[in-house]
């Protein structure tokens, strides 16, 4: 039943996304969830609450065009993650990625982040180092 309660939320999330701006996910919304891809329907989420997407070890890409804050351990334990697209983080937690496969997964920007200290020559975001970073 609680699932199926973030489902909706997604949902609804999607179809007013054009009419809803600065909207936050809140934390645990999906963690846990197998089977999961954040690939639409989150176009309006501008902030991930604390371990919104933790261990999610099925999801293999997200986009979050918007992001600009990631809560403590959001993708923490993503292990399937190769591709993960945010906006220009102005705020991230230093615990965000930890058990994530970051070598294995490519980074897109929407904008260059203002935080976590991007380090592009040596692919390097967040004190991790990532397969690819890419700014756009």
């Amino acid at each position: 039943m609680k699932k199926s309660i973030k489902y909706s939320a997604v949902l609804l999330i999607s179809v007013f996304s054009s009419f809803i701006t600065g909207c936050i996910l809140p934390q645990r919304t999906f963690s846990g969830c197998i089977a999961f891809n954040a690939e639409s329907g989150l176009s309006a989420v501008t902030k991930i609450g604390s371990s919104a997407f933790a261990n999610c070890t099925g999801m293999t890409s997200a986009v979050l065009k918007n992001v600009t804050s990631i809560g403590e351990s959001a993708f923490k334990g993503c292990t399937s993650l190769g591709a993960l697209t945010l906006g220009a983080v102005s705020e991230v937690d230093n615990t965000a990625f930890d058990g994530m496969d970051t070598e294995s997964c490519t980074l897109t920007f929407y904008g260059t982040p203002a935080a976590g200290e991007l380090d592009r020559n040596n692919k390097m975001w967040c004190n991790k180092k990532w397969k690819t970073i890419n700014i756009i």
